[in-house]
């Protein structure tokens, strides 16, 4: 379990929390307090007038991502440490009857729902952006391109908390990255008894439907000459031929 020690709210207007009754009127004056809020900039906005994406707009599927409360526990810390990160990437939100719905940061959201935050720093699309627009934002900034070098973070960076940074699949040791490293295992093939009985000879020629197939080397003018219908080499098999041996071989 991650320790978190509870820190003045970075985004809230005050570190103060709010009253039942407070909230009660951001609620009610929810369309109000919209309207001052302007599209398509990053802005401060409080979490009282966001929803996580739950499927609410029509046809717009709900997020379709999930964490445990590990990884909660991880990202809130994350923030707390590294707010200045959280405003590089705002939540991603839409406005939806009298409040918004995150399109994109559900998890850093529901992190500083967590951390008791009075706000959060988030971009506001317009009202009128098309539902394919909403539905590729809500994709791409789940979407996670290339993969971590883990060699070179074990050589270079193995000596920081890379897991507790959100390096998924380092070793829970944060050492080393325990679940990509392979080691040989030895199995229990007997050359002796397992062999498999050869059926083809250097320069056979297999014809496998509209196919051809040599056996010998590629390197050889020679041999490519007689794969390519020179007359030459011995007659060709056919793959029904070659079908029945291999199962006689089994």
């Amino acid at each position: 379990m991650v320790s978190l020690t509870f820190v003045p709210d970075p985004f809230g207007e005050s570190n103060r929390a709010r009253k039942g009754e407070e909230l009660g009127k951001i609620r009610r004056n929810s369309n109000e307090m919209k309207a001052q809020f302007e599209y398509g900039t990053i802005t401060r906005v409080p979490v009282s007038l966001i929803q996580k994406n739950t499927g609410q707009i029509k046809d717009l599927p709900a997020n379709p991502r999930e964490w445990t409360e590990d990884d909660l526990h991880l990202l809130a810390k994350s923030l707390q440490e590294t707010p200045e990160l959280f405003s590089a990437r705002p939540v991603l939100l839409f406005p939806h009857e009298e409040i918004f719905v995150a399109l994109g940061g559900n998890f850093r959201f529901e992190a500083a729902v967590f951390l008791k935050w009075e706000a959060v720093p988030a971009y506001i699309y317009p009202p009128d952006t098309p539902v394919e627009k909403l539905k590729e934002i809500v994709i791409k900034d789940n979407g996670s391109f290339g993969k971590w070098e883990f060699k070179l973070l074990k050589q270079e960076w193995g000596d920081l908390p890379l897991g507790q940074w959100g390096v998924v699949g380092w070793g829970a040791d944060e050492e080393s990255p325990a679940a990509h490293e392979e080691t040989a295992k030895e199995d229990d093939f007997d050359e002796s008894r397992d062999a498999v009985k050869t059926i083809c000879k250097e320069g056979d020629i297999w014809g496998l439907g509209e196919h051809r197939l040599l056996c010998g080397d590629s390197t050889d003018p020679d041999e490519i000459k007689t794969l390519m219908g020179g007359g030459y080499g011995r007659p060709m098999a056919h793959g029904s031929a070659l079908q029945r041996q291999c199962r006689e071989c089994r």
